[in-house]
């Protein structure tokens, strides 16, 4: 028992010095980048807080609405994110290997449902106006089920795969756990105590079911060679890095892989996209639409401040000018990758503007779709709506038909404001 417990020891001290070395080189290369990201949280807490306290009211009156939302978020969450649940540093893993990694997967579980535990608290407390009754307590429980089961299912998706019975059942027990809400007092304890069970029940079921060692060491091999590219600030080497993993992912998305088109061309772009990373496109586009919401339904009393102050359009405007500039940037980014390779011996039978052609089929219906949502919502007349796709077109096919170089900032800047130009003619 003791060497057990001083193996653990050990270990834990390793990798708390670790954490401090990682912590100390990236301070030392990006240092200012810290401290604007610091000050710019800093001031974001401020006015959040500032603005909970204001609308304390308004946000217990919705605040089953607001867990029905944390909801569709986390399963949205479960769904797009397939990292291993526990990371560790891969010179760890060896020597973990064993039985010492299950008493460590235990105690990296504990602490996760801990954290949880304390971040429920303060939501529940935030959705009940800092009040302690009933149904702040349900909100708790609730809420520290829902993420429980959340990073479950995450550990089950990780070493199964995806599996339609688990996210049926994921989809299932969060319909549960909300409808909860709005039932009686003592339905709503019944339920919640079943909810709690079945949570503690799945977490048994995970520490019993074998972790797939080989697959989690090369995911950590992965994760360590792409934090100490971002902490040394190392950006030509990180694009080299991404391009190089991304080449050798197999083709997955379930969605893209039964799409089958005549044109080859059309084709490899879809390959290609399917093996990049959009979680932080995924971001955006959740980010505006949560703009877009609290733009025009006025949730909170600090909306109708800013649009007296007549900077509500512009803000939105920003917003999605910031989604369509990420979606142009992905395929002028995968265009220019695709001219590269044909530079360096990749034989392509297409002229440049066939290869320009074939990213506007995949460009154009994603700008439709988010010309139409946003001009739907804010009551615009159809030719406002079609002059603004084709303005989005138009800048489209120029991204596309200009080669990327070092020194393209300018560039870039010019085409991000065009974007918004054309977007606050589609709010306003």
């Amino acid at each position: 028992m003791v060497k057990k417990i001083n193996d653990l020891r050990v270990i834990l001290s390793y990798k708390f010095k670790i954490k401090i070395r990682e912590m100390k080189s990236m301070i030392k290369n990006l240092f200012i980048g810290l401290m604007i990201m610091g000050i710019v949280f800093v001031f974001t807490v401020f006015q959040f807080g500032k603005m909970i306290i204001l609308n304390s009211e308004l946000i217990n009156l919705y605040s089953n609405q607001i867990v029905l939302g944390i909801s569709m978020v986390f399963i949205l969450f479960t769904l797009i994110y397939k990292k291993t649940p526990l990371k560790w540093h891969p010179a760890s893993m060896i020597y973990l290997s064993g039985s010492k990694f299950r008493k460590i997967f235990k105690l990296s579980l504990f602490k996760k449902i801990i954290s949880y535990a304390v971040f429920s608290i303060l939501i529940a407390l935030i959705l009940n106006n800092f009040k302690i009754s009933f149904q702040t307590i349900q909100v708790f429980l609730s809420l520290w089920n829902l993420f429980i089961i959340s990073i479950i299912s995450r550990y089950f998706i990780y070493n199964k795969g995806f599996n339609i019975k688990i996210m049926g059942f994921v989809f299932i027990y969060t319909i549960v756990l909300n409808l909860q809400l709005y039932t009686n007092k003592y339905l709503s304890i019944v339920l919640i105590l079943y909810l709690t069970y079945v949570s503690i029940y799945s977490i048994r079921e995970a520490l019993n079911t074998d972790f797939d060692f080989g697959k989690s060491f090369a995911d950590m091999v992965f994760i360590s060679r792409a934090s100490y590219l971002a902490r040394g600030n190392a950006i030509e080497d990180a694009q080299g890095f991404v391009r190089e993993t991304s080449a050798g992912k197999n083709r997955k998305n379930f969605i893209l892989k039964n799409m089958k088109l005549k044109n080859p061309l059309i084709q490899k772009n879809l390959i290609t996209f399917s093996r990049i990373n959009l979680t932080i496109s995924v971001y955006i586009f959740v980010i505006f639409i949560a703009v877009i919401v609290l733009y025009k339904f006025e949730l909170f009393e600090f909306v109708k401040t800013i649009k007296e102050l007549g900077i509500g359009a512009p803000i939105v405007a920003l917003h999605q000018a910031l989604f369509i500039n990420n979606i142009i940037d992905l395929m002028a980014n995968q265009k220019n990758l695709l001219v590269e390779k044909s530079k360096e011996g990749l034989y392509l039978p297409y002229k440049k503007h066939e290869i320009n052609k074939s990213f506007m089929v995949l460009g154009v219906p994603i700008l439709l779709i988010a010309t139409l949502m946003v001009g739907i919502l804010f009551q615009k007349p159809i030719w406002i709506i079609g002059i603004g796709l084709l303005f989005y077109s138009i800048i489209l096919l120029i991204s596309l038909s200009f080669e990327k170089k070092k020194d393209s900032d300018f560039f870039r800047t010019i085409i991000y404001f065009a974007i918004f130009g054309v977007s606050y003619l589609l709010i306003k």
